[in-house]
């Protein structure tokens, strides 16, 4: 899939304090994507899973540009908790932050090992309930469509087969105006 059109998905899902911080993060304004990702994450405001992950990815990346690495590796594992397979691009992200975000996964590994086999098999739960739709959804009977007109009743009592035209049979009435 395109990345593009998925960042685009996600800015215009994602709320505005989250864009916010996105806008000032890409722009190297460490301080500032800083303080309204900490505001975001600590008002209670419920996320999706995929914005809670990149705010706390944001977050992360952002304390350790500050210097304030005990709040980095805090926002790291946070970002662990949501998503227990989660790697940051080493393309996108300088390596020192990656090696310190793999320490804080190995160090932490065996926290994360309940989560990553709980969301294994939420999953599987839901992958199964797709396929359960989807073979219910084949096996079910083909519904009929039932067109409903509305058609004038006067035309039932009028001569020579009117009626019968409205209704669309011709041949009646022809068959009924000729007699």
């Amino acid at each position: 899939m395109n990345a593009l059109p998925l960042l685009l998905v996600l800015a215009l899902a994602a709320p505005p304090e989250l864009k916010r911080a996105r806008d000032r993060f890409e722009f190297g304004a460490w301080a500032d994507a800083a303080g309204t990702l900490r505001q975001l994450l600590s008002s209670g405001r419920t996320l999706s899973e995929d914005d809670a992950v990149e705010a706390y990815r944001m977050l992360g990346i952002a304390e350790y540009h500050l210097g304030d690495l005990p709040q980095a590796r805090s926002a790291f594992l946070n970002l662990l908790s949501n998503d227990p397979d989660y790697t940051l691009d080493a393309f996108l992200v300088p390596p020192p932050i990656v090696e310190m975000f793999d320490s804080v996964k190995r160090e932490n590994e065996e926290a994360l090992a309940p989560l990553r086999e709980q969301k294994r098999a939420l999953r599987e739960q839901a992958r199964l309930a797709e396929e359960a739709r989807r073979k219910l959804l084949a096996e079910a009977p083909p519904t009929k469509v039932v067109r409903v007109q509305e058609r004038l009743y006067l035309f039932n009592w009028m001569p020579l087969g009117a009626g019968q035209f409205q209704n669309g049979d011709r041949a009646k009435g022809v068959a009924i105006a000729a007699g």
